[in-house]
């Protein structure tokens, strides 16, 4: 049940952010993502740029509960 989060992956941007990087990092943990939202697969971090490296950034298995 909780594949929102722990690893974070690269994706490109799909919509406008105030950042304006062409990619953004979506998932989060299972405690909260950033800024405080609560865990979702649809949650997005725009905060880095594409340079940024981190060993939490891989792939990820995500799906909403039903």
């Amino acid at each position: 049940m909780d594949l929102t989060g722990n690893v974070a992956e690269w994706v490109v941007r799909s919509f406008p952010t105030s950042t304006g990087y062409e990619h953004v990092m979506k998932g989060c943990y299972w405690s909260g993502c950033y800024g405080g939202s609560n865990p979702s697969c649809k949650f997005v971090n725009p905060a880095h740029p594409g340079t940024f490296r981190t060993y939490e950034a891989g792939f990820r298995c995500c799906t909403e509960a039903r």
